[in-house]
Parts: structure tokens; sequence; C-alpha cells
């Protein structure tokens, strides 16, 4: 289910972030302050997500077992099978849920709204995530302990290693599982691909509960403890792990990663909820209620849990307003585009910049020409690896320094200059996979604008991926013999629009837009066939 959409001339929307200093206020999460809110049953509500702009959470019990909500704030009840749910995630374009009881115990959404039983063997499952293309569910048997899936209908069901499994998440390349139960030495497991899992040593046997990745680390947490002393674990790589203090000695129980920090939640105790940003340090916070809270996710610039049970609200939400770093750019205000409001998204498209902020998040874009300039001008980049024209509008695909120019589109006289430095992105999902993916890249004759065989073969084998992403960028390349001239890069952009044409004729999904950059990024610099051969290409750049 795509969230993003084209708009104006293929103006972007990207679904990732809400930029620093695009606006004179954005909205931030920071998991210090939060606000209850009303779940539409007091069930015992397990776990949420946060995908394709909705969050949805999943219970054991109830009339009905799953609520979304678009805002975190204003939930509906949707029905479910009478199955013990206990956890839910997003993938693929896929909510996915699993049980540990019930006739059903795997179910499946493309909205959160209508859920599809896909059965299920009786072994009892606690937690799913999914990565590298594959769903992963983990549980405690009594039979198989681990179950894959690509698609989230097909399984397949796994052994693996003994172990009441609580949580598994996905990050530097791996599935890494948490157990509550056995020995220190076995209640790590790690995976590769979801079959085939190895033990790895935790630093105590305690109640491990919840595990998520971020900022480069795995962070687990215990609802107990065993012969340890700490709450927090963290690790690189999930194998070697390293203790570290909480904010509280409280029952935490689940963790998540968003808005550049870690969050943790606790079903007891005087502090319930606490964050961090590196995984190391911890800062306790007060929950909106002392409520036993569940789960946590974090998506739409917003924390959201879920309680099990408690006397008082079974959802909460963290939200801040802040002001932007840097002083906002001059603008010019123009009559709107007309577009779908995507929460979580920083839509530009009413202003013109007349100069950039001078910093900016990656995964976004402003808009540096009106429509009455586009006619008469493009946009340049001197740094293509970092920002991108797209029509009237400059995307930033990755950190670093940007330098744009605004050029006459006939005697390709330089107008005016941008120029400012990528960030990180402050608001992101990150622990869902967000990253911006580059595929690997078709490449054209000397000359020509036509996709070969082997390029549409390509295209056929990505069309999947493809029409998984959110937004998707294609941009075309030149050779760089003849410099970087307006010749290349029209070339290079009819490459992009005929890879776009392509990919419609193959009934991939986009939306797509598309830049040209000619000369300007290449591969190869030699003045062999081989190294132009390298630039003469078109890559797609999936935004989820």
């Amino acid at each position: 289910m795509k969230t993003s959409k084209i708009f104006g001339n293929l103006g972007l929307v990207l679904t990732l972030v809400s930029s620093v200093a695009l606006m004179s206020q954005q909205v931030r999460a920071d998991g210090t302050t939060w606000t209850a809110r009303t779940a539409t049953e007091a069930n015992t509500w397990n776990s949420v997500t946060f995908g394709n702009g909705t969050f949805v959470a999943v219970s054991s019990n109830g009339t009905n077992r799953v609520m979304t909500s678009t805002d975190g704030i204003t939930w509906t009840a949707r029905s479910a099978p009478a199955s013990v749910w206990t956890s839910v995630t997003y993938g693929n374009g896929l909510f996915v849920a699993v049980a540990a009881i019930g006739t059903d115990r795997i179910m499946t959404s493309p909205d959160g709204v209508t859920w599809t039983p896909r059965g299920s063997t009786t072994d009892a499952w606690g937690s799913i995530a999914y990565g590298n293309n594959t769903f992963v569910a983990v549980g405690t048997g009594p039979t198989n302990t681990v179950m894959t899936s690509t698609d989230g209908v097909t399984w397949s069901y796994h052994p693996a290693i003994s172990g009441n499994w609580s949580s598994v998440a996905w990050g530097n390349n791996k599935f890494v599982a948490i157990s509550n139960t056995g020995g220190a030495s076995n209640r790590v497991m790690t995976s590769a691909d979801g079959v085939t899992w190895a033990y790895a040593q935790s630093t105590h046997n305690g109640n491990w509960s919840g595990i998520t990745y971020g900022n480069n680390a795995f962070v687990a947490i215990a609802s107990s403890l065993g012969s340890g002393s700490d709450y927090v674990m963290t690790s690189s790589d999930g194998v070697t792990w390293t203790p570290r203090t909480a904010a509280a000695t409280s029952g935490w129980t689940s963790v998540t990663y968003g808005g550049g920090k870690f969050v943790a939640v606790a079903n007891n105790g005087t502090t319930r909820v606490m964050t961090s940003t590196d995984g190391i340090t911890w800062a306790g916070h007060a929950a909106a209620e002392a409520s036993a809270w569940k789960s946590v996710a974090h998506g739409n610039g917003l924390y959201v849990a879920v309680a099990s049970f408690g006397t008082g609200a079974r959802v909460m939400t963290s939200v801040s307003l802040v002001a932007p770093t840097t002083a906002a750019p001059t603008t010019a205000t123009v009559a709107p585009v007309q577009a779908e409001a995507i929460p979580g998204v920083t839509v530009t498209d009413t202003k013109i910049y007349s100069r950039p902020p001078a910093r900016v998040a990656s995964s976004s874009a402003i808009t540096v020409l009106s429509r009455t300039q586009n006619r008469t001008s493009d946009i340049v980049t001197r740094t293509p690896a970092v920002c991108i024209p797209n029509d009237d509008e400059l995307v930033f695909v990755d950190t670093g320094r940007c330098i744009a120019d605004v050029v006459n589109t006939r005697t390709r006289q330089v107008l005016r200059s941008l120029r400012t430095t990528v960030i990180p992105s402050d608001v992101s999902e990150l622990n869902v996979g967000n990253e911006i993916v580059t595929l690997a890249p078709i490449y054209f004759a000397n000359g020509s604008s036509t996709v070969t065989a082997k390029g549409r073969a390509t295209l056929r084998n990505l069309k999947e991926r493809i029409s998984a992403a959110g937004s998707v960028l294609v941009v075309g390349h030149s050779g760089t013999l003849n410099g970087n001239t307006p010749e290349n890069i029209a070339l290079s952009r009819k490459r992009a629009i005929a890879t776009v044409d392509t990919l419609r004729a193959i009934k991939a999904e986009g939306p797509f837009a598309i830049a040209g950059v000619g000369a300007g990024d290449p591969v190869g610099s030699g003045r062999t066939e081989a190294s132009q051969a390298q630039n003469r290409r078109v890559v797609v750049v999936l935004i989820p």
C-alpha cells in the first residue's frame, strides 16, 4: 500500500522524515511527556506497530482484538479472529500479526482494517519482525520456535533452538531474538536468514522481554533480573553484549527506536518510561498513567504505547512542538498544490526558497522553483551523491554538503547558487527498515536511451521491491568524455524516462519521479570504453 503521491510536475513527497528548519515549527516526538488516550476497549493490548501511515494494536481478548489509528489519539475497533494475539509488525506493504493461542495464529492485513487468517501450527508465537524481505516470528514451541515467510501468507516452520523467545528484531543484516528463560549463554540467538540460528551470550539470565535496533546498536531490556544487576544490554552485532544501567528498577517490557531516541516502557514501577539517545545512558520519565505498559512504537512523529491492563488509560502518546535549529529561510508563498496531506511528512511545495535552509535533513526535499520559473529555469546539482534535482524540487538523498545551481534552460547560464549541509534525519522509522535503498543500475549503449533486453530483465527482477516502496526516484546518468553538457543532461533524463516507461509497461507500481544528472556523478573516470560504460546508467532509488 503506497503512502506517497507525486503531485505538481512530479514533485516528490517523501514519507520518511519531517525536515529540521524547513518550516517555522515542526512536530517531533521526544518521549519525555506523555498524554493518556482512550483505547477502543479495555482489552489486554499486547503489541503496537506503525506502517502505511497507520498505528495498529493487537490484543489477546475482547470483542474486537485489533484497533487502528492514523494519529495515535483517536482509535477505531477492527474485527479479527478470536485468538490470543501477541505481536504485530509491518513490512512489504502488509501488517502481519501472530498469536500464542487460537485456531488461527497468523493473520495479515494490507491496511490494518480487514484481516485474513493464515492458519499456523499449534506453536505459541510471541513476537514478529520484518527484515531482509522476510517476516520472522519467534515463540516457545512446543514443536517450532521460529517460522519465516516472504509474503506473510505461506510460512516455513523451524525447530531452531530451544527457548522462550519473547522478542525479535532486525538490524545490521541479521535477526536477533531474546529469551526469558534459560542460562545467560542461551538467552540470545542470531540469524542472517531467519532459518539457521546460533546462540549468543547475554549479560545475565534475566527475563529479557524486548529488543530493537537503531543508531547502529541493538538494545534489549528486561522485565526482571536473574543473576545480573542491569535491566538493559546493548550490542553492535547481536553477539557480544554490554550491560547498561536502566533509569529505574521497573519491569521493562518493550523498547523502540525513532526520532533519534530509544524509548522503553514498563508494566510496573514508579518510573514506567525511559529514553536514551545511545542506548547507554538512560533518563526516566513519568508515564501518562500507572498502567501496565506492554508495547511502544514510533511513527508519524509520534511515540505510541499500549497497555495490557490497568485501571486507567491503555494508550498514551508523546509528541512536542520544537522550534527549528536554524533560522527559517526567506520564502515567497505561492498557490498551494492540491495533494494528500500525509502524516509525518514535510510538504514544502507551497513555498519557493530564495535561499535554502542552512541545514536540512537527509531524505527530504525543498521547492526551489515556482511553476512559472520552472518553464525557463532548471536545477543542476554539483553534488549528485547528496542532492538531486527533481523538476522544481531539490531532493536530498544522503548526508554531506549540497551545492546546486539554478540555470537558464536555453543558455545554461547560472542564475543563482544554492549551498546547504544535509544532516541525518531527526525523525525517522529506522526500526522497520526505512532506510533509502539504491538498487543495482541498468546500463545503456553509447548515445542511446533505449532500455536493453538485459535492462528489462533486471527491472522485472526488481519489480516487487520497486512496487513495495513508498516513492521511486529514477536517476539517469551519462558518460563524462564530453563533460556535463546540455546534451548529456538531456540524454541522461531520456534514459530515466525510458526506464520509467519500462517499469510501467511491466506494471510496476510507482509513484515515479525522474531526474537526469548528466555526467555530474561518474562511476568510471577513465577514457576507456569499459570505464565509460559504467557511467551510462540509470539508478533506481527506493524511498519507503
